[in-house]
């Protein structure tokens, strides 16, 4: 999840929402705040439910479908958020989604076994996704295109910097203090966001209004579009060759002995070098072809991930994990790019929910695979066959013509 809050800013764009302080909205603070806390909280659960799971002795079969299970609900029913959102507003949707998450985080920390993770896995990714689709539907309640921009101009920076810090930062809580800290430091983000916005009830109370074409539509009907279902595949791949590698990089160190906080920088690592692409992507555009960029950034991802098994030394792998972070950083604003172009007229918002649901197929799968496969193949080869699947992908895409 941690880089896909694009695809749910997007949507905003396509509505017409209204605010009573349309000129800006200023409790934005709070709103930025609670998307940070959330957001934090799902991108640091990704790498310490991996390495909780495998610690109390599950298998890396069982550790990859824990990981897996924060994408399944929000893959039934990203599309049917925004519905539910339309009829009894975001106020709700985010108080509910910030109990559920604190309350079984607390649980999982109390309990912290396996069954206790299987249980809090798919509660935190769904209340994880309500909290971005909500938030981001507040801060895009303005009027003015230019205000609306920088809103979520603001939710997009402020999650980043969360979702870099807060894996490191769980991964040294779960290293210097054990499993039951560490799962009580996730649950505390939830629950500071719910006090935030209990102390500020008065202030966020926002609805949206609702779009008419979202109930008219069967979604799955935009898969008849050639170009755009080939466009869905590739974003597909590469989102989750994103999401895929906090989990990949727990079960390898786990593998050869690497410290948690050593993979919480390899991470951090990562992030910081998604986030420096996406500052200077819209410079690159002007010099290089999209397709160009699209095919260079699966490619260089699948590089990478085909050659981090063969390395042990940390500072090699922190390498390795930045320059992948650079490349598969500017795959995902690309493909979202060219799902816009091949949206249909006035289904654009439709697109992108459909959009989050069919990049969450991978999301659910790869990870019970790599575990899966890994127990049997072993690890290093597991994670060839992930990268020859990137591979494909960059091909396709190059032969095709999904790409411009």
């Amino acid at each position: 999840m941690g880089f896909e809050v694009r695809q749910v800013q997007s949507t905003v764009s396509t509505m017409a929402e209204k605010n009573p302080n349309d000129a800006a909205i200023p409790w934005t603070p709070l709103f930025l705040s609670v998307g940070a806390l959330q957001s934090g909280m799902i991108a640091a659960a990704r790498v310490t439910f991996s390495i909780a799971a495998l610690q109390v002795g599950a298998s890396t079969f069982d550790a990859g479908f824990i990981v897996a299970l924060m994408a399944i609900v929000p893959a039934l029913t990203a599309i049917h958020f925004g519905r539910l959102m339309d009829r009894i507003g975001t106020h709700p949707v985010l108080m509910v989604s910030l109990s559920l998450s604190a309350l079984v985080l607390l649980l999982s920390a109390f309990f912290q076994n396996t069954p206790s993770l299987l249980l809090a896995a798919p509660v935190v990714g769904a209340c994880a996704i309500l909290t971005h689709v909500a938030n981001t539907r507040i801060m895009g309640a303005v009027q003015d295109i230019v205000l609306r921009t920088r809103n979520l101009g603001y939710i997009a920076a402020i999650n980043s910097c969360a979702q870099l810090l807060a894996p490191a930062g769980a991964a040294l809580v779960l290293e210097k203090h054990g499993i039951g800290i560490a799962l009580l430091m996730l649950g505390f983000m939830p629950g500071l966001a719910l006090l935030l916005m209990t102390m500020y009830s008065h202030k966020a109370r926002v609805f949206s209004a609702q779009n008419p074409a979202s109930g008219k539509t069967k979604p799955w009907d935009l898969l008849k579009i050639p170009k755009l279902r080939r466009v869905l595949l590739v974003n597909a791949v590469s989102s989750t060759s994103v999401t895929s590698f906090p989990f990949i990089a727990a079960v390898l160190g786990h593998d050869q002995n690497i410290s948690p906080s050593q993979i919480g920088l390899l991470i951090a690592s990562a992030g910081i070098g998604t986030v420096a692409i996406r500052l200077i992507l819209p410079k690159i555009m002007k010099h290089v072809g999209t397709k160009t960029i699209m095919c260079a950034s699966l490619a260089v991802t699948a590089a990478i991930y085909s050659l981090i098994p063969f390395f042990e030394n940390i500072y090699i792998l922190l390498m390795l994990a930045g320059i992948m972070g650079l490349f598969v950083g500017a795959g995902m604003p690309i493909a979202l790019a060219d799902i816009y172009s091949e949206s249909p007229e006035g289904r654009v918002s439709e697109t992108l929910g459909l959009t989050m649901s069919f990049s969450m197929i991978p999301q659910i799968l790869v990870p019970m695979a790599v575990g899966g496969l890994a127990l049997f193949i072993g690890l290093h080869f597991t994670i060839l066959i992930f990268s020859a699947w990137i591979s494909s992908a960059a091909l396709y895409y190059w032969k095709t013509d999904a790409g411009k």
